[in-house]
């Protein structure tokens, strides 16, 4: 993707005459790239994705010792299932995507300020 970026950038950048349409691309792509470049190089090595991953291990529960681990987040009571999903520990029902990860949000945050674990 790169060579054929450059070979582009390398085309249009000669031409003086190139089409308003090539150089309005031109200028979108370079934008783009400066931004992918910027996310790369601030991303954190520990970030939100890995966070959830290490968290849903180290709460699974551990039916051998009877060890059953929770976290409150916001009053209510979440632990992990054996499948790594979140769950209300009041109701034992599987909480939906969205509010799962707003809770892993929170969770997150707190995290970065004091570990969890």
């Amino acid at each position: 993707m790169t060579k054929m970026m450059n070979d582009f950038e390398h085309t249009f950048s000669e031409q003086n005459n190139a089409p308003l349409w090539a150089q309005e691309l031109l200028a979108e792509i370079k934008a783009v790239r400066r931004l992918l470049e910027t996310q790369q190089s601030s991303k954190k090595p520990y970030d939100f994705y890995d966070f959830v991953n290490a968290f849903r291990k180290a709460m699974q529960a551990d039916t051998i010792n009877s060890h059953y681990p929770e976290v409150e987040v916001e009053g209510s009571r979440f632990g992990v299932t054996r499948a790594g999903l979140l769950y209300d520990k009041s109701t034992a029902k599987e909480i939906g995507r969205t509010e799962a990860f707003a809770t892993y949000k929170i969770l997150y945050e707190q995290h970065k300020r004091r570990p969890l674990f």
